[in-house]
């Protein structure tokens, strides 16, 4: 009974205990490999990673786009009629001027005057649009080379990204009422020109102010629009690159030594397969070179 039943029931016990054991053991054991292995690996690729000037350089690069941004979305957090009040006056000196010296029948000096004051509103803003591309399109081609990453997929083109420019409203531009020069004025042009200014003060200038500034919400809406849609355009194709310098700076260069990792790494290596059968006892040495073979 005891040679059939009990000492097989012993010896199954033992095997799986040891089984057991050299599982517990391994286990850490395994861990403190592949710790070591990274250790070694980030300690073999820290030569190959970007020098700090040029880290630098990079971080420059992406403070300057986002300064670039943050100018153009000051302006168009300032309030809407900020220095309104001096255009809308200087535009009403000048239509007298011109009136005062004989403008043409039926024109009304005072709207072509707006209306050409907020054509070249309109293109400061679209050029300043377009430059923040141009320079955005640039400050990624110079990341690819400063990281040394493949270039991105490139940005759209700025004629492709931007929307159609806002319409002035003829309603309200119909509103500028057509104020004439007196002709019993006509021989004294400084006094025509004093008097018409005055009667345009009165009359024409909330109309004025009131299309001008409606004008100005919509145009900074739109620049509003196509601005977020510039920065959005270059925040999703600098993604790698912002992702590549976080690394570079997250990465920790590790100050150990090479040679008595890499020593230690092939022990338990070795160790490893001579537990696993694989090489016979006694023969570590050559159990670390083939391990070692085997890792590089």
């Amino acid at each position: 009974w005891m040679a059939d039943y009990v000492q097989p029931l012993l010896a199954n016990h033992g095997e799986a205990a040891r089984a057991s054991l050299r599982r517990k053991t391994a286990n850490p054991r395994e861990l403190v490999v592949s710790t070591l292995a990274s250790q070694l690996d980030r300690a073999r690729g820290a030569a190959t990673r970007l020098d700090a000037a040029r880290l630098a350089d990079a971080e420059e690069k992406f403070e300057a786009a986002s300064k670039h941004i943050g100018r153009i979305a000051e302006q168009i957090c300032l309030p809407i009629n900020d220095g309104l009040p001096e255009i809308v006056r200087d535009l009403i000196g000048r239509a007298a001027s011109d009136e005062s010296r004989g403008g043409p029948a039926g024109e009304c000096p005072l709207r072509d005057l707006v209306i050409e004051s907020m054509a070249r509103a309109v293109r400061a803003a679209r050029d300043e649009l377009i430059d923040l591309h141009r320079t955005l399109m640039r400050t990624l081609e110079e990341l690819a080379t400063t990281l040394s990453a493949d270039a991105c997929e490139p940005m759209e083109s700025a004629e492709r990204v931007l929307q159609p420019l806002p319409a002035a409203s003829e309603k309200d531009l119909g509103e500028i009422p057509n104020v004439r020069a007196s002709r019993l004025l006509a021989w004294c042009p400084r006094l025509a020109s004093w008097s018409l200014r005055r009667r345009l003060q009165r009359e024409a200038y909330w109309p004025a102010h009131a299309a001008f500034s409606d004008y100005r919400q919509k145009l900074r809406a739109w620049t509003r629009t196509n601005m977020q849609k510039v920065a959005g355009a270059f925040e999703s194709a600098a993604g790698p690159y912002r992702e590549r310098l976080r690394l570079e700076r997250g990465a920790a260069r590790p100050s150990v030594d090479l040679e008595r990792l890499q020593a230690d790494l092939h022990q338990l290596l070795a160790r490893s397969s001579i537990e696993r059968g694989e090489l016979p006892r006694g023969d570590g040495a050559e159990g670390s070179r083939r391990c070692a073979a085997r890792r590089d």
